[in-house]
């Protein structure tokens, strides 16, 4: 075997097993790289945030399908584009329970998704900037299901509740409080609804130009993680 062969079959060898490599940002990468000696799937640690990530890499950043466990126990699995994670289709794992799947634009929900909350309540639905936005469906951990439109987490424009025991509100909805009724089960019902309605309020953070609630559901995504 000439010795040009052995040195190529050596090369082979080391650009294909696992290597480690320490960056003086404190980034530590573990894992595979490609013919060309550039990583391309393994595990990053983050030694001063205490932070894990593990999947596909591009170079020295993340770039592809990975998870990243974030210091405050947020773990995020889905698409990373160029070292920017919530860039696609993805799941976040809050660590007070919550649960998010679905797309996400520049780190924060946007369009279709489904958040589940530690209480047990569902949101099914449009988002916009972090916010239930649009068209969505919540269902409560009590039986109570809301199915209309969102603006900034509360119900706002048209929608429709329907109670765990067969009450009906239908009509507008202004900053999460029922407005006019189209339709319920009665007038009696009606005016018992309303009032459940403004019962079932989740506090949810209010429009621009009133004074916020506090929010429960409308927890943002951290901003700034690298």
């Amino acid at each position: 075997m000439s010795s040009r062969s052995s040195k190529f079959k050596s090369q082979a060898k080391m650009f294909y097993g696992g290597v480690r490599r320490n960056y003086d940002n404190g980034k530590i990468f573990e894992g595979s790289v490609d013919k060309n000696g550039t990583p391309s799937h393994g595990t990053i640690t983050y030694a001063h945030r205490r932070e894990v990530y593990k999947g596909h890499v591009k170079g020295d950043k993340r770039h592809g399908a990975g998870t990243m466990t974030y210091e405050n126990g947020d773990v995020y699995e889905g698409n990373w584009n160029n070292d920017h994670e919530m860039d696609g289709e993805g799941k976040m794992t809050y660590a007070n329970g919550d649960v998010y799947e679905g797309h996400f634009v520049n780190k924060r929900k946007e369009g279709q998704g489904t958040m589940t909350y530690d209480n047990g309540d569902v949101y099914e639905g449009h988002w916009i900037g972090d916010f239930c936005n649009g068209q969505g469906t919540m269902t409560y951990d009590n039986g109570d299901v809301y199915e209309g439109h969102w603006e900034n987490n509360e119900k706002d424009g048209h929608g429709k509740m329907t109670y765990d025991n067969g009450e009906v509100y239908e009509g507008h909805w202004d900053y999460d409080d029922p407005v006019d009724r189209i339709s319920s089960s009665s007038d009696e019902e009606g005016a018992i609804a309303k009032g459940r309605a403004k019962k079932s309020r989740k506090g949810r953070k209010s429009r621009k130009g009133r004074k916020s609630r506090k929010s429960r559901k409308g927890r943002k995504s951290r901003k700034g993680r690298r």
